[in-house]
């Protein structure tokens, strides 16, 4: 529970060399590794399942990529590559008990991390009304809104504040959908409710994706696994994809405030125009340029990338006539072939693959109300991730890494009965 709230302290504070990379969560995991090398922690060895080597798969891909095309300017993010692949080898090998008891500290877990970046966004906010500037808060013009402020909490940006609480909505419906109550009950309201207006103050572009998400979870839970539940519950969120992707990469502008207003919104939108109206203007975001410019950036070094974390300083040198600010790929697809060249896309996919095969061989083992839920949580959450990563990079987002440890613990038989994890 503790390890897990710590993914809502990750900007404490900034250190020289290493930046926002050493937080509250590393503190905890090299405690957590010290208990382990001294006996304090159950821990197993174990072969590696097909998770794992999809893992260490991207990962050597990644490193080969980025550190063969740009080794000097990529070892810090060589460094932060190697300590979540570190992180996730000795989590995924700590020796859980009662699969129960392991669901519900989970859940705990994701509901307090959205909680705390809740009340961080919440004292950033009132602040910010009595004309007080923090980090807690960002403020910029946004597109429909016009002037408006975004919680951040201590997280790095208001996506990754809806983030926490997607995380901690579909492991709480997962969680009392299991317990065989409610999904929604008068002692869940009050949780949930909070934390959908963390979500609503974060202004983040996923609030398009969630009422489409969350109506597929509750699809899924409620009713049995038929096909025709199947196709409706995916077809919303189809439906929810096609909206959400759209919105995040053209925007509809009036003509008076593209004149007025288009140097406040210099850091979303482009100066592209794709249809000229009577009264408004459909242009495009910064993503789609964003998207050209990292393909442009894996070819101009291929097969290898430009190194991690150099993007920002390519786009800077070649996006200036569209305007854009030196960013990140914002996707994790484009911004791993970007970095890593056709290396990491490669690796990319053989990670993919394993993860499918992991996940169809936990799948088979699946008797008990408990496994399915948690099975449930688990496929939701990557299919969020999945669309997230076309419109933000959150390959190395901890809280994600630490996603695929609960999957990877799943490699080991069940007893049924019990609900104990056996190694083996």
């Amino acid at each position: 529970m503790a390890y897990i709230s710590s993914f809502a302290f990750a900007k404490l504070w900034y250190l020289p060399v290493l930046g926002f990379k050493f937080q509250l969560t590393e503190i905890l995991f090299l405690i957590i590794f010290g208990l382990v090398l001294v006996r304090k922690i159950p821990f197993r060895w174990q072969p590696f399942n097909a998770l794992d080597w999809g893992v260490t798969g991207l990962v050597v891909s990644i490193l080969v990529g980025a550190g063969v095309g740009n080794f000097e300017a990529s070892r810090l993010g060589i460094l932060g590559l190697m300590y979540l692949y570190a992180s996730y080898l000795v989590l995924s090998r700590i020796q859980f008990g009662n699969i129960e008891s392991v669901f519900r500290q989970v859940t705990k877990g994701w509901i307090f991390a959205a909680i705390i970046v809740g009340l961080g966004g919440v004292v950033g906010l009132i602040a910010w009304v009595f004309g007080v500037s923090s980090f807690l808060v960002h403020e910029k013009y946004l597109p429909y809104l016009g002037e408006s402020v975004r919680i951040a909490s201590f997280v790095r940006h208001p996506d990754v504040v809806i983030n926490l609480v997607v995380y901690a909505l579909i492991f709480l419906a997962s969680e009392r959908w299991a317990s065989r109550e409610k999904i929604i009950d008068k002692r869940s309201i009050f949780i949930i409710l909070p934390l959908l207006m963390i979500a609503l103050f974060s202004f983040s572009k996923f609030l398009i994706l969630l009422p489409f998400f969350l109506c597929m979870l509750f699809i899924q839970l409620k009713k049995t696994d038929t096909r025709p539940i199947k196709i409706i519950s995916y077809g919303l969120l189809s439906l929810g994809m096609i909206i959400f992707l759209g919105a995040s990469h053209f925007v509809f502008i009036g003509k008076t405030e593209w004149k007025e207003k288009r140097q406040d919104m210099s850091e979303f939108i482009t100066n592209e125009l794709v249809w000229e109206g009577k009264k408004s203007n459909l242009v495009t975001t910064a993503y789609l340029p964003l998207k050209r410019l990292s393909l442009e950036a894996g070819l101009s070094n291929w097969p290898f990338g430009i190194g991690i974390g150099q993007l920002p300083q390519f786009i800077d040198n070649k996006g200036e006539s569209l305007g854009i600010p030196a960013y990140d790929s914002h996707s994790s697809y484009f911004g791993l072939w970007a970095e890593a060249g056709t290396v990491g896309g490669l690796g990319g996919l053989f990670f993919i693959t394993c993860l499918i095969f992991q996940l169809k061989k936990w799948r088979n083992k699946i008797h008990a109300r408990w496994q399915r839920a948690y099975w449930k949580a688990i496929i939701c959450m990557l299919i969020y991730v999945f669309i997230e990563g076309w419109v933000l990079d959150g390959l190395f987002f901890r809280h994600h890494w630490f996603l695929l440890v609960l999957i990877s613990i799943q490699g080991f038989s069940w007893n049924v009965n019990s609900g104990v994890i056996k190694g083996g």
